[in-house]
């Protein structure tokens, strides 16, 4: 059991390491507003692959993300998904 977590733990660094992984991804959401814009949020950074979103009135959604855990596909599907 301590091999198993010491093993999560170094991929787990290594991928904190390596920022060549990391990728922002633009989605376009054209009703948007800022109260939706809220809870849309907040359901995508409780996803563990999800760095950070932001959001300007008008504008696509831009998703910092782990690139080999989620495509853009993948993030068009949650973001439509979303209970926003």
């Amino acid at each position: 059991a301590l091999a198993v977590l010491t093993g999560a733990w170094a991929i787990s660094l290594s991928w904190l390491r390596n920022p060549e992984g990391i990728a922002v991804s633009t989605i376009g959401f054209p009703d948007l507003d800022e109260s939706r814009w809220q809870a849309l949020r907040q359901h995508l950074v409780s996803h563990p692959a999800i760095l950070e979103a932001d959001w300007t009135l008008g504008g696509p959604i831009k998703i910092r993300h782990w690139s080999a855990l989620l495509t853009e596909a993948d993030l068009a599907a949650l973001v439509r998904e979303s209970p926003a």
